[in-house]
């Protein structure tokens, strides 16, 4: 009484949930069969519209290039069929000499009594007037500096003695890239801090590049087939990378903990995922594929040696039991498969081709940085031993956890010696550049000499830097290498114009009035003529640059607030301290008392009128050459055609920074970081949440 029945059930898709008696079977996920997984999302077209091979953008800017040089071309003919034999004057537009004439230097209309030459102005009543009230303050306020020298010598001193004193408070530098580029309210940080803060910082990891002088060669033992295997998969090469390892697992760092040193090694930081059952560190290497196990690396079984485990873990990384090698396991010694793609590099479709070896150390990461400290002891004996390794057939690249931000530090550190080189270089140049020069009286040269007053200018410039870092830092402001690298030289290059315009604006004042006349009155007329300038100057390029403050981007943010303030301060320094010691070395001049040297004088010191400076003869050399008939339009064709290859290549520029531009040329991560983009198969991990 027994029947067979043929049982048909319906077979259930993976991909769809279904109910199995009263339980909810849920679909499987996309990590598991690749049928559960949406469609990738469609790329939008770039919309870039294509004319034989060049795009419409190039195409435009080629248009307007060859419309140029016609109107360029036609434009000179012109002028050389019109102008042709006739006396160069004739260039010269009949507006161009009236504004020329309008800008001679003339006496001031509101005082006749005035012996000092005032600058015609023009515009309206209520500009004019504005000008006249500018004029006539900033005059009083040069007089009042120049005969108050004490007052305006020691408050200015003081408030930058104030303000310097921020870097003795909190003074505190950053090179994070993610602090330095990474807006704090931007997506990207916001999903980091909750990653941080509920599954921890990512490992901090070591990784070593290893490759040989070696060739490929083949081995025959495999399955009775020819394999070839890659240059660093030699015997040689396999036993130096057991004994590197076998040094770094030894190595030792010393760190102070609590007033106390302590000895920390690599088990005492690396992550290990199997613990507290398996003890191991967590290393990805290829001699994991032997469990880190010399001796089991040197056995052989039915004539079989480590070719045949290692082609045959590098195909199934996955076996537990290698039945040609003594039944060994390809698991690591943390009990973890490895990828082949993970240990191996430099190869095409076949993994044991690979040309170059990889090694990576997996280290604890904390949020608190004082937990952090073993960890980068130990990285920093980790990068002196590999800095120190040499072996005839191995060339090895590496990166610590910590290399980037050290080789950051180390580069800024150096810009110490460029950034004094710089300012001693400008001292040079504004010293001779204000100084006159003439051989025919070596006691006017002496006299003449701007030397103190060039170092004063360019000193200030640099006090001025210091003010704006100290009250930033009052106000625990971190420093990043931007500011401390480029900032130096900015306020540099924009902050010793107006000593420039005060010197020469004097020395015409001083030529028409005559030396007799005493400084203080030509002290308030030099400011009367220039000050305005100076003052909207000084506005614009602090406006500018606080208007760079409005960006939300860390660096861009906070150079934009150290420059403008650095800017403010140098414009304020200028127009007290500066002007004090100008109004000195004016009455030293006028002493006939030399430069440096101002207790001595020279009574037979006499102004020669063939006497220049070295400014002057370089912008006339200058002048000279650029305002010749055939310069100038070469001059305008090289600067347009520039511009317009520029405006080409704009659509070229890649978005991004590459961590190499950030890192000194001579680094030891410029060769890790060319062997990486190179060789590597895979990167770090990204995560979905």
């Amino acid at each position: 009484n027994k029947f067979l029945y043929t049982v048909d059930p319906k077979i259930q898709p993976c991909n769809e949930s279904f109910t199995a008696y009263t339980s909810l079977i849920r679909e499987c996920s996309c990590q598991d069969c690749s049928s559960s997984c949406l469609p990738p999302p469609v790329i939008p077209n770039d919309n870039i519209i294509y004319y034989k091979r060049l795009k419409i953008y190039e195409l435009a800017v080629i248009c307007l290039y060859v419309v140029f040089l016609i109107a360029f071309s036609a434009y000179f003919v012109t002028q050389y069929v019109i102008y042709r034999g006739k006396s160069p004057t004739t260039f010269i537009d009949q507006s161009l000499k009236e504004l020329i004439i309008s800008n001679t230097i003339s006496l001031s209309k509101h005082d006749e009594q005035s012996i000092f030459p005032m600058v015609e102005i023009r515009g309206n009543q209520f500009q004019q007037k504005m000008h006249k009230i500018m004029q006539r303050l900033l005059r009083q306020w040069g007089q009042i500096v120049a005969t108050n020298k004490i007052i305006f010598s020691i408050v200015p001193i003081l408030i930058v003695v104030g303000l310097a004193s921020g870097i003795a408070y909190r003074f505190e530098v950053t090179s994070d890239p993610i602090e330095i580029w990474s807006p704090p309210n931007s997506e990207f940080r916001k999903q980091k801090a909750f990653f941080d803060s509920n599954f921890g910082p990512f490992y901090r990891t070591e990784q070593i590049l290893l490759k040989t002088t070696n060739i490929s060669y083949t081995y025959s033992k495999i399955s009775g087939f020819n394999t070839t295997f890659g240059p660093p998969l030699r015997k040689e090469i396999l036993l130096e990378l057991f004994n590197i390892e076998k040094n770094i697992e030894n190595l030792a760092a010393n760190f102070v903990e609590h007033n106390k040193t302590k000895t920390v090694t690599l088990k005492d930081i690396c992550f290990k995922p199997s613990e507290p059952h398996n003890v191991y560190c967590a290393m990805f290497s290829v001699t994991q594929y032997f469990q880190n196990n010399l001796t089991r690396f040197n056995a052989t079984f039915r004539g079989k040696d480590w070719h045949t485990h290692l082609f045959n873990c590098i195909n199934r990384p996955e076996t537990i039991s290698d039945s040609d090698f003594g039944s060994s396991s390809c698991f690591s010694d943390f009990s973890a498969p490895l990828n082949p793609k993970l240990i191996l590099a430099g190869y095409n479709e076949d993994a044991n081709e690979a040309t170059m070896l990889v090694i990576t150390y997996i280290v604890n990461n904390y949020k608190d940085s004082e937990l952090n400290r073993p960890a980068k002891a130990w990285e920093a004996a980790l990068i002196a031993y590999l800095k120190n390794y040499k072996h005839p057939q191995i060339e090895i690249s590496f990166i610590s956890d910590r290399s980037i931000q050290d080789e950051i530090d180390q580069q800024s550190y150096a810009d110490i010696l460029t950034v004094s080189i710089s300012y001693l270089v400008m001292f040079i140049y504004v010293a001779l550049s204000l100084g006159k020069f003439s051989l025919n009286n070596l006691s006017t040269f002496f006299v003449k000499q701007k030397i103190f007053l060039g170092f004063a200018g360019v000193f200030l410039v640099f006090l001025s830097v210091v003010s704006s870092i100290g009250l930033f830092c009052f106000f625990d402001f971190k420093v990043n290498m931007i500011v401390l690298e480029v900032l130096p030289f900015l306020i540099l290059a924009v902050g010793v114009d107006n000593i420039f315009l005060m010197v020469h604006e004097y020395r015409r004042i001083q030529a028409i009035s005559g030396e007799d006349t005493l400084v203080y009155p030509m002290i308030g007329q030099m400011m009367a003529n220039v000050g305005h300038g100076m003052i909207v100057s000084a506005a614009a390029q602090v406006t500018t640059f606080s208007i760079g403050a409005i960006s939300n981007i860390p660096a861009v943010k906070s150079f934009s607030l150290f420059a403008a303030v650095a800017l403010a301060i140098n414009f304020f320094l200028q127009m007290t301290l500066f002007l004090v010691i100008f109004s000195l070395d004016c009455i030293r001049e006028q002493s006939k008392r030399p430069d440096i040297l101002c207790f001595l004088q020279f009574p037979n010191a006499e102004e020669d009128e063939f006497s220049v400076s070295i400014s002057e003869k370089c912008f006339d050399l200058l002048s000279s050459v650029t305002l010749g008939k055939y310069v100038k339009p070469i001059i305008l064709f090289v600067f347009i055609t520039g511009w317009f290859a520029s405006l080409y290549v704009v659509p070229s520029v890649k978005v991004g920074l590459d961590q190499t531009t950030a890192l000194p040329i001579n680094s030891y991560l410029q060769e890790y970081f060319k062997d990486a983009f190179k060789y590597l198969k895979s990167g770090p991990p990204a995560y979905f949440m």
